[in-house]
């Protein structure tokens, strides 16, 4: 019984502090090439997080390209893979 409530707590605690969910906008500001680099406290100086980054569907069609993550040493970025230039206005989640 003292291990399984031990390992309810553990996984609660897991859980809450293993996900974050928010908005990105590729902007003028945060826009280099073919990148949009997030600026968000928790991923900064973080080369172990794990980001997965889908279109809101209403500015999927502002880039109709695949994408990726990729970190740069201080910020991760989303990146166009065919090195397409990133438009501004893109809305990711």
């Amino acid at each position: 019984m003292k291990f399984f409530i031990s390992s309810i707590l553990l996984l609660s605690t897991i859980t809450s502090f293993g996900q974050q969910t928010f908005t990105h906008i590729s902007d003028k500001g945060n826009i280099s090439n073919n990148s949009t680099f997030i600026d968000a406290k928790g991923l900064n100086n973080n080369p172990n997080a794990i980001i997965i980054v889908e279109y809101d569907g209403r500015t999927r069609s502002a880039n109709p390209h695949a994408v990726g993550v990729w970190y740069d040493g201080i910020k991760w970025a989303i990146f166009n893979q065919d090195r397409a230039t990133m438009p501004v206005g893109v809305t990711f989640n």
